[in-house]
């Protein structure tokens, strides 16, 4: 199972450099007009534009409490909003606030819930793209670009995960069963010896290839292929 650091799907860094914050957290003008239009108090402006920030940088919503505090506090900086206690955003996600404001933001960036037609995007891309490429990790890559492409926004990791499990376990039994009826009886009951250890010895002719293989791969390694 690839981790979430072997893919492309975005994470905030918990320690972000200046220019990062700079380039990538610092509201513009229009941002913070348009929030200021949104949200009555100060508060809630500056939890609409954090979430609309993040948003911008992840392309999914991430509660406020879950945010490295160093990236709040830039954002509150350039907005010259009042900083609350960290403690008062534990609820804040989950509050009605914070579930309206999250709509606000996906009507003013223009993108989609992930529903079932993304679900069935991010399905169809790992399907067309599996046959292609073998690490998992690339094909959640894919997937995730489509998404994108389509403006949705993104799912869990944990969904990308299993759908790829799916997709993978699927492409591989069907090359399986296609390489199977292929093969005649025959040809079958020689690879099936090939696994087998022969009388009077500990390996099968299957160790010998793989020991035959990793001599020629050492030996390509030296240069001298």
């Amino acid at each position: 199972m690839p981790s979430i650091q072997e893919t492309a799907y975005p994470r905030l860094k918990s320690s972000p450099t200046l220019k990062d914050l700079d380039k990538l957290f610092s509201p513009t003008l229009e941002e913070i007009t348009w929030a200021k239009t949104k949200a009555r108090n100060s508060f809630s402006q500056l939890g609409l534009i954090i979430m609309l920030k993040t948003f911008q940088c992840l392309n999914y919503f991430v509660p406020i409490s879950d945010i490295p505090q160093v990236i709040i506090q830039h954002i509150a900086k350039v907005s010259k909003l009042d900083l609350p206690d960290s403690e008062t955003w534990e609820s804040y996600h989950r509050s009605g606030t914070g579930i309206r404001q999250i709509a606000m933001i996906r009507e003013y960036r223009k993108v989609k819930v992930f529903d079932e037609q993304a679900r069935q995007v991010m399905i169809t891309a790992m399907e067309n793209s599996v046959s292609e490429k073998d690490a998992k990790s690339d094909i959640i890559n894919v997937a995730i670009d489509e998404l994108v492409k389509h403006s949705y926004e993104l799912p869990a990791f944990s969904t990308l995960i299993q759908a790829v499990d799916h997709i993978h376990a699927v492409a591989y039994r069907t090359l399986y069963q296609f390489v199977s009826d292929s093969l005649s009886n025959k040809e079958k009951e020689r690879l099936d010896a090939l696994v087998h250890s022969k009388e009077g010895s500990t390996y099968s002719d299957w160790n010998m290839i793989k020991q035959d293989e990793a001599v020629i791969i050492r030996y390509k390694n030296t240069g001298f292929w």
